[in-house]
């Protein structure tokens, strides 16, 4: 390998990428991740030096959409059984509103890539 490509390499770097979060109104129903964005759209967390930093920063953002996904279980658990027969949005607003945030974060973390900081595709066209 030459010296300039062993410097091209060393320069490159890692993204952690999010699709784009839809806007939410309150009271509608929760809109999953915009994962057929283009890449640019999506959000940047990091960078990273390393592939493997950028995968451990993804892994963190999964065990925490799993904590909140953990604690809405248990607000979920908490609603009282006389408001099943309504739905949620309107049996409990809050809870309503976590599960729809839970979801939402879950389902982008679910979704978080790692890729190079000179991936064309980050470019768009």
């Amino acid at each position: 390998m030459k010296i300039c490509q062993a410097a091209a390499l060393a320069l490159v770097g890692w993204y952690l990428v999010v699709p784009p979060l839809p806007q939410q109104e309150s009271g509608e129903d929760a809109k999953p991740p915009e994962s057929g964005a283009p890449l640019p759209q999506w959000s940047k967390a990091g960078p990273f030096e390393t592939s493997e930093e950028c995968v451990e920063a993804k892994d963190k953002l999964l065990m925490r959409a799993k904590k909140g996904l953990e604690a809405l279980r248990k607000e979920l658990d908490a609603v009282p059984p006389s408001a099943s027969e309504l739905p949620l949005s309107q049996a409990d607003r809050k809870v309503y509103d976590d599960e729809v945030t839970a979801t939402v974060f879950a389902a982008a973390s679910f979704q978080a890539q790692c890729i190079a900081t000179d991936d064309p595709r980050l470019k768009g066209k």
